[in-house]
């Protein structure tokens, strides 16, 4: 016999038996046990809930940092690209001075002409110190994400092309 059935002969046999004193004493344990049943039963339940969350809050912040990882990796390799154009910028605008120079030097060119192109160098010059500003910026944020100094030879090409291409 199981459930109601059970109780039922379980406390017959044990007041024949004289193992309990009386139905009531019965009642009240029985009471207890299926209580005791429930607490545990929850408890349980509470358990294994806990556990469920636990694991999916350890998967979504595991999803969070790979995340982060790949935006600061496209991030570094975008930046390291726009440094590498400010770069050419550069060398092109102080090629173009020294032309300019040269130019005024000999007298087809203007003092205005050599003065605005200082000031393409000079913009150029800040843009590259910028840029260089950022992309180490760039390589910090993913050392502390990753937890460790990245290698050279893991950091990403200059530009998004190259990178999904990856």
């Amino acid at each position: 016999p199981t459930g109601p059935d059970f109780l039922a002969s379980f406390a017959e046999q044990n007041l024949a038996s004289g193992l309990l004193d009386n139905a009531n004493e019965f009642r009240v344990r029985a009471k207890e046990w299926r209580e005791d049943k429930a607490t545990i039963q929850s408890l349980r339940d509470q358990a294994l809930e806990t556990y469920l969350a636990r694991e999916e809050t350890l998967r979504s912040t595991r999803i969070t940092l790979v995340a982060e990882v790949a935006g600061a990796y496209l991030t570094l390799s975008a930046d390291t690209a726009l440094l590498q154009l400010a770069q050419e910028t550069l060398a092109s605008q102080q090629s173009s001075y020294t032309l300019t120079r040269k130019r005024v030097e000999l007298g087809i060119g203007t003092e205005l002409d050599l003065r605005q192109i200082e000031t393409s160098v000079e913009t150029a010059r800040r843009d590259v110190a910028a840029y260089t500003a950022q992309v180490a910026t760039d390589r910090n944020a993913l050392v502390l994400l990753v937890g460790t100094s990245v290698p050279d030879t893991l950091l990403p090409p200059a530009g998004l092309d190259s990178v999904t291409a990856l």
